[in-house]
């Protein structure tokens, strides 16, 4: 936090952690840096948007970054649960009225970590504006494969 008051790069960083104390402490911290919400708050808003409490509940975070587990626990960290889990947690932590309704109340919403065109196109099929991803080049080309089949069918059907 030192770094980037000196620096001058409070308003593009972003920090959190997967541990929901750890998250609070950044940002007792430093509040003028951007957060993303701990694990434990995305599994609660994903709750709380079934229950229909959603709306009346405050959300602290600035930005709601999480994998698609029953995509991502191939290998890494997710890989320790089981696949059952995944399965289940997908549809609640990455709804798509979920996210269309975090982006409406100002947060933001992203994907990590996405390398293949076909999890892609699963982060877009849910909804998130932004994929984090280690090959650059991947989603540009997938990107520009969609924008090219978007033209062709805007020509067939106008």
């Amino acid at each position: 936090s030192d770094l980037t008051r000196k620096y001058n790069r409070e308003d593009i960083t972003i920090w959190g952690a997967f541990s929901h104390s750890t998250t609070t402490r950044c940002r007792e911290y430093n509040s003028n840096i951007l957060s993303f919400c701990s694990m434990p708050e995305c599994g609660l808003y994903g709750l709380l948007l079934l229950v229909g409490l959603l709306p009346w509940i405050p959300i602290k975070a600035d930005f709601y970054q999480v994998p698609i587990p029953n995509i991502s626990n191939k290998s890494g960290f997710l890989s320790t649960f089981p696949t059952w889990f995944c399965h289940v947690i997908t549809p609640i932590i990455c709804n798509p009225l979920l996210l269309w309704h975090l982006e409406r109340r100002g947060v933001r919403t992203g994907v990590w970590v996405m390398n293949h065109h076909a999890e892609f196109a699963a982060a877009d099929w849910y909804g998130f504006n932004g994929i984090m991803t280690d090959y650059p080049s991947r989603l540009i080309s997938y990107e520009q494969a969609k924008k090219r089949l978007s033209k062709l069918f805007s020509l067939r059907f106008t």
